[in-house]
C-alpha cells in the first residue's frame, strides 16, 4: 500500500538473547496471523527494514512450509546482505525440497502468466481475461 505500512515492523523484536530464545515464538506467532494484505505489505517491504531485522524475518520463514514463506525466503536467499541471504538459504535448507520445486514452479509460471489450478491443471492469462 502507497503510503501506508500495515505491517508493524515490531512484530520481529530487537535481537537481544531474550528474542532469540523467547521472542522468536511471539514473532512465529505473529506471523501466522497475517491476513492477506499484511502479507502484501511484507513481501513489498521486507527489504527496508535493519539487515538485523531482516536476519530475524529468514529466521522465522518456513516454519509452516507455505508456499508465500518460500518465496519469500528464495527471495532473501537473493539479498545483497550475506547474513540475511544465509540465514535465508539456512532456512530453505530445512524445509522439503518438494515443497521449495512447487514454490518455485507456482512463481515462474505466474511470471509467464500461467496459474495453476487444482488437479494440476493450468490456465494461460493474457492480460486480465483467461484464455
Amino acid at each position: 500500500m502507497i503510503g501506508m505500512r500495515i505491517v508493524d515492523p515490531a512484530f520481529i523484536g530487537p535481537g537481544t538473547d531474550y528474542w532469540w530464545d523467547v521472542g522468536v515464538e511471539h514473532s512465529r506467532d505473529a506471523l501466522s496471523r497475517f491476513s492477506a494484505v499484511e502479507w502484501a505489505d511484507l513481501l513489498e517491504g521486507w527489504s527496508s527494514q535493519s539487515g538485523e531485522w531482516q536476519d530475524q524475518l529468514a529466521y522465522i520463514l518456513g516454519e509452516d512450509g507455505s508456499e508465500r514463506e518460500i518465496r519469500l525466503l528464495l527471495d532473501m536467499a537473493r539479498s545483497p546482505r550475506p547474513e540475511v541471504a544465509l540465514r535465508a538459504r539456512e532456512s530453505l535448507r530445512g524445509l522439503p525440497a518438494g515443497a521449495i520445486r512447487s514454490a518455485t514452479l507456482a512463481a515462474g509460471l505466474a511470471a509467464v502468466g500461467v496459474s495453476v489450478q487444482a488437479e494440476g491443471q493450468s490456465q494461460v492469462r493474457t492480460g486480465n481475461a483467461p484464455t
